[in-house]
């Protein structure tokens, strides 16, 4: 029955899409980031609105595909080297279907920042809808949906990791908002997320609210205090992690205890060595996308995956795959200019995000991913060359640039 709904709305959705291109991302944000799913014909109803809006929206602005041809060309060259990793490996240890799942979910991801590079939204309000949504999330799964797993705080489909990266990317993203349009009663939304950051005892998002909320700083400085605080923060990081090793104080393992703490420490490096490996033995092709759990059930009898989206799209989807993403992410961040909104509160969303990729297999789960792919796309955005790409919703005649002295200190 939902699936025949879906279909029946589906062109209607699409219709709605290409007359509304930016009013239809902004409402996909809040959508897209809810943390329980509903099977459609075998995938999340995430996936089918997801699907339904990049097609709107490139249907709908096919004639702009030129500004972005590079990204055209990278978003191709990326999707295909994945679907040739899925269809010519094996997997044993993970079922085919739960492959396909992941593989359409990336795929999406990456067709979803060309989607909102066409559709060029406001970008305050995206990195609002974003900042709000996370909040939601948090609140639902600390209200309503949390459940406690070996003392961790864990909601729906998502892990207690994933459910802290979700907690701590909105924490960036409010104080980031906070500061910049001095209101701090942006700050109370963070509560939800505060909890659910403590209450799930992942020591990796407090990395990732620290890199987000340092980067948001840095941002600010003139290029000299840059350095300093860089050069600051890493001795103090460094003096951290020698006291910490040299006295066995828990204090990073965020309530956990310290001999779970290490072990997860120690089985993420065996994954890491594994991982590099298996690189070095495939670097061109890779072992297939989402194979890598056959090869740690070698090691440990169970299929771990590699905790590290890059190592993972790397290993099981080959080294020019990995590169070719990055490219995408990395080429509208180094064009970008100046301090404005974008640059202020997009950049630390992307920096926060990307450390969660580091610590996780997050990239293509839309809850924690998804502010990530619809910011990058908005810094694609920035660099076609129409000026409309900067409008405020309901302000045609003004560009985001002339608002800016309004959002900054």
């Amino acid at each position: 029955m939902p699936t025949l709904a879906f279909l029946g709305l589906a062109p209607l959705v699409v219709f709605a899409v290409i007359l509304r291109p930016r009013a239809a991302v902004l409402g996909a944000v809040p959508v897209l980031m809810l943390p329980f799913t509903l099977d459609v014909g075998g995938f999340a109803y995430q996936f089918v609105l997801l699907a339904l809006l990049e097609i709107g929206i490139i249907l709908g602005s096919w004639r702009r595909l030129r500004e972005f041809a590079l990204l055209v060309v990278l978003i191709a060259v990326s999707a295909s080297m994945l679907v040739v990793s899925y269809l010519f490996n094996s997997r044993e240890v993970v079922s085919d279907s739960v492959a396909r799942s992941g593989l359409v979910a990336l795929l999406l991801c990456l067709g979803a920042v060309l989607a909102v590079a066409l559709a060029a939204p406001n970008p305050l309000r995206m990195l609002q809808l974003v900042a709000i949504s996370g909040a939601a999330s948090s609140t639902y799964s600390s209200l309503i949906a949390q459940v406690s797993v070996s003392g961790r705080l864990t909601s729906g489909e998502l892990n207690a990791n994933s459910l802290g990266h979700v907690a701590a990317i909105s924490i960036v993203a409010l104080v980031a908002i906070s500061w910049l349009g001095k209101s701090p009663w942006w700050l109370l939304l963070a509560l939800p997320s505060a909890y659910i950051l403590f209450s799930t005892h992942s020591r990796a998002s407090f990395i990732i609210v620290a890199v987000g909320i340092g980067v948001f700083v840095l941002s600010g400085l003139t290029r000299r205090l840059r350095v300093v605080v860089s050069i600051g923060a890493a001795v103090v990081i460094l003096a951290a992690v020698v006291v910490q090793q040299a006295t066995g104080i828990a204090a990073f393992t965020a309530g956990r205890s310290e001999q779970k703490a290490e072990g997860s420490t120690e089985q993420r490096g065996e994954l890491l060595q594994i991982a590099l490996g298996l690189i070095l033995q495939n670097p061109i092709a890779g072992v297939g996308f989402r194979s890598f759990p056959d090869y740690s059930y070698e090691v440990f009898h169970f299929g771990f995956n590699t905790h590290n989206d890059y190592v993972r799209l790397a290993v099981e989807a080959g080294v020019p795959t990995l590169l070719c993403v990055l490219a995408i992410v990395l080429v509208p961040l180094f064009a970008a200019h100046g301090k404005g909104t974008l640059q202020r509160i997009g950049t630390p969303v992307v920096a926060a995000t990307a450390v969660s990729f580091l610590f996780g297999n997050t990239m293509s789960l839309l809850a924690v991913s998804l502010p990530f792919w619809f910011t990058v796309g908005l810094f694609w955005s920035q660099r076609a060359p129409r000026p409309a790409v900067f409008e405020f919703i309901g302000n045609p005649d003004h560009s985001h640039a002339r608002s800016l002295p309004t959002l900054t200190r």
